[in-house]
């Protein structure tokens, strides 16, 4: 295979990965399947200007452009399109040969989301005041959450504990 149309497959899938996790949460919630003029419009709005069309978007998504051609997406464009999902350095993301780290971060990052929206939103309050405390008491609020966690286990199987 060309290295050109490789690179092309490669930016295609991991832009498929992408926007496959958010359906998947957009699903969940009951909304609507992403469109690529959203993609588009996300990172015009973040440059505060016609950065990329919603034709450059579908081309870079099924790894070619009009007229059989090979998209050839500039660093500057990867980027952008990275931000639109919350990747820092999408040239990296999109071109390098492993995107380990990156999915971690963004499984993490959607873990969190999926948190604020849900009937556990107060959790990003607590969060975000627990880490503001000092390692001794994140240990101590850590610890009191495995204890409250214990206690609601037994309760829910019925048993009690002589300590309780």
């Amino acid at each position: 295979m060309e290295q050109g149309q490789k690179r092309a497959d490669q930016i295609a899938a991991r832009l498929d990965g992408l926007i496959k996790a958010e359906n998947d949460r957009r699903a969940a919630k009951g909304d609507q399947p992403l469109k690529y003029a959203e993609i588009a419009e996300r990172i015009n709005t973040r440059s505060g200007e016609k950065t990329i069309s919603v034709d450059t978007v579908r081309n870079l998504h099924l790894g070619r452009g009009t007229g059989g051609r090979l998209p050839n997406p500039t660093v500057a464009t990867l980027d952008a399109l990275g931000l639109a999902f919350g990747i820092r350095d999408g040239a990296q993301y999109f071109l390098a040969d492993t995107t380990e780290a990156v999915d971690r971060q963004l499984e993490a990052v959607h873990d969190l989301a999926a948190l604020s929206s849900g009937d556990k939103a107060e959790l990003v309050g607590l969060m975000t005041r627990a880490a503001a405390l000092s390692p001794e008491s994140v240990r101590l609020v850590v610890g009191l959450a495995d204890r409250l966690r214990a206690i609601e286990a037994q309760h829910s199987t019925g048993q009690r504990n002589e300590a309780d």
